[in-house]
């Protein structure tokens, strides 16, 4: 299961005109995190704000391509 799932991910890259190895891809996909803010509202509840690292254009690209937005906590 897992080679094929590297395969399609690697397929979807590639289709994307983003050509790059497994390894880079990996290290790509490590540096985009998602950072939570937490700003106290109350004594009783907070406000939290998701947010997303700075990328540079390849992960931006790639962030993009995979649709991680649907993932980050609202």
């Amino acid at each position: 299961i897992a080679l094929l799932l590297r395969s399609l991910v690697m397929r979807k890259v590639s289709q994307a005109n983003l050509p790059m190895s497994m390894n880079h891809l990996h290290e790509k996909l490590a540096g985009i995190r998602e950072i939570i803010n937490v700003f106290k509202k109350s004594k009783k509840a907070n406000l939290t704000q998701s947010v997303i690292s700075q990328q540079d254009k390849i992960q931006k690209q790639l962030f993009d391509l995979f649709e991680m937005k649907r993932y980050l906590e609202s």
